[in-house]
């Protein structure tokens, strides 16, 4: 079972670190003349990975509720607030890399590898950066910048190897099974599934999603993979018979 920790932040502070994180994210988009800048095709991901996410730890509360978890309305706030706010920046590393290394559909040089393995590492770095000193040690800042650390990780601790590309390996640290917060678990199976469903080369979704059933256990935690599939099910599929999946996020909110 997926059990959640009760925390000590309060509602209000939540909600304040969110609004400080939004506003960052948003300013590097709107900003267009500043070297540091997103593109809106990662704003757009990054939106609908964090709504989705956001998705995905409602049920992860219910479950923890269902069984016997007592989380208050503070834990809930808190939960929910960090997925939001991991599953917004978990891509804000890409800010200080070349735009083509992040558009590609060539095979990539070993160089160029070395920086699609480093953008989690540079995106928590930069978060810790443009956090407020006094606020650096707060748990809603650390799990935050601990999910988009891991948010590439192998359930199964497989390692990135650059000269096995095609084997998937998890990247930075090779972290394993529970040893992976569980948003940035969360955010692993959201992203995999929003970036190969609507990229340019992009799958059908229900390709996208059996890809994920079948690296449950491997690639992906089990329990999360199942949390998916049941949310695929019964908020995504419906959907996609009346919305254009580019903008998906405003109507799973």
């Amino acid at each position: 079972m997926l059990l959640l920790p009760n925390v000590r932040t309060g509602k209000k502070k939540a909600r304040r670190f969110e609004r400080f994180y939004n506003n960052i994210f948003y300013k590097w988009f709107a900003d267009e003349h500043k070297d540091v800048h997103l593109d809106f095709e990662t704003v757009l991901h990054s939106e609908r990975v964090s709504w989705l996410s956001a998705l995905m730890m409602d049920r992860v509360i219910e479950e923890n509720l269902k069984k016997g978890n007592k989380l208050n309305e503070r834990d809930i706030v808190f939960w929910r607030s960090v997925t939001l706010t991991s599953g917004l920046l978990h891509d804000i590393g890409k800010v200080t890399f070349p735009e083509r290394v992040f558009r590609y559909s060539e095979t990539l040089s070993s160089e160029e590898w070395d920086i699609i393995v480093r953008h989690p590492s540079v995106g928590a770095s930069i978060i810790f950066e443009i956090t407020p000193k006094e606020w650096r040690d707060e748990e809603y800042v650390q799990e935050v910048i601990r999910a988009v650390l891991a948010h590439h990780e192998r359930w199964d601790g497989f390692l990135f190897d650059p000269n096995r590309i095609e084997l998937r390996g998890g990247y930075p640290l090779g972290l394993r099974g529970n040893s992976i917060p569980v948003v940035a678990r969360i955010i692993k199976v959201v992203d995999c599934y929003d970036a190969a469903t609507t990229r340019k080369d992009s799958v059908r979704p229900d390709v996208s999603l059996k890809y994920i059933l079948e690296r449950s256990g491997t690639e992906y935690d089990p329990e999360i993979v199942d949390i998916f599939k049941d949310v695929y099910s019964t908020k995504i599929r419906p959907v996609l018979r009346d919305v254009i999946y580019q903008d998906i996020w405003t109507y799973l909110a």
